[in-house]
C-alpha cells in the first residue's frame, strides 16, 4: 500500500491521504517523501478492523470534493451502519458528484467485494501486478 501510495502521490497532480479503521486521520504529505519515510509512515500506522464506509462520511461531514477515492484495504470490512457502497451513494448524492469514481484495491485474496456490481463507477481490484496502476488510470479517465 506504501508503495501505490508513494506512485500516486508522484504522479498526481493533487492527492490526500487519508488513514482509518474506527475514525480518520489526515496526513500531509510532501510530494518530495522518499519511499523509506513513506514505508516507515504507513508501517506506524496501527492496523484494526476498518469501517470502509468511513472515507466517504468523513469527505461529506467535511465537505470534500473528490473526483476518485482510492481505498487499499483487506476487504475485512466493519461497518456498523452503512456498507461501504451505500456511503458511496450518500456521498454522491449529497455532494452532487455522480460521477464520483471509487477504486477498492484488495490486499488480501478472498470473495469479500465493498462495491455495488450495479455501480459501473466503482472498481475492485485484488492483489498487485505491475499492471494496476495503468487500470486504474484507466478506468479513472473512462478508458475501461
Amino acid at each position: 500500500a506504501s508503495a501505490m501510495g508513494f506512485v500516486l502521490l508522484k504522479t498526481e497532480e493533487k492527492t490526500e491521504f487519508i488513514f482509518f479503521n474506527k475514525s480518520v486521520e489526515s496526513v500531509t504529505l510532501e510530494k518530495n517523501i522518499s519511499l523509506y519515510k513513506m514505508e516507515n509512515f504507513v508501517f506506524n500506522i496501527p492496523g484494526t478492523k476498518s469501517d470502509c464506509s468511513i472515507p466517504f462520511k468523513w469527505a461529506l461531514e467535511n465537505k470534500k470534493a473528490f473526483d476518485v477515492f482510492v481505498i487499499f484495504t483487506d476487504s475485512e470490512n466493519s461497518s456498523e451502519d452503512l456498507r461501504p457502497f451505500e456511503a458511496v451513494q450518500e456521498y454522491r448524492k449529497q455532494m452532487n458528484l455522480p460521477k464520483t469514481k471509487v477504486v477498492v484495491v484488495g490486499m488480501a485474496a478472498n470473495k469479500k467485494t465493498l462495491k455495488n456490481p450495479d455501480d459501473n463507477q466503482m472498481l475492485d481490484i485484488v492483489g498487485f501486478d505491475v499492471s494496476i496502476l495503468e487500470i486504474i488510470k484507466n478506468f479513472v479517465s473512462e478508458k475501461i
